[in-house]
């Protein structure tokens, strides 16, 4: 061959670039979502443990 792809090479190779890049995205976008549920989780934990500690005090003697 010349160096010149054939029409079917040419669309096989654009499909699995195209497959590549939308993997790419979707490995993105599901770390994107692990750290937002890694916050949303943290923050959480953090209200849980705020209340907890207001709940423990020990009422004032009067």
């Amino acid at each position: 061959m010349s160096g010149k792809m054939t029409p079917l090479a040419r669309k096989k190779a654009l499909l699995l670039a195209e497959g590549a890049l939308l993997r790419a995205e979707a490995v993105h976008e599901v770390h994107q979502v692990k750290v937002g549920l890694s916050i949303i989780a943290r923050l959480l934990s953090t209200g849980a443990t705020i209340l907890g500690l207001t709940r423990r005090r020990p009422r004032p003697l009067r």
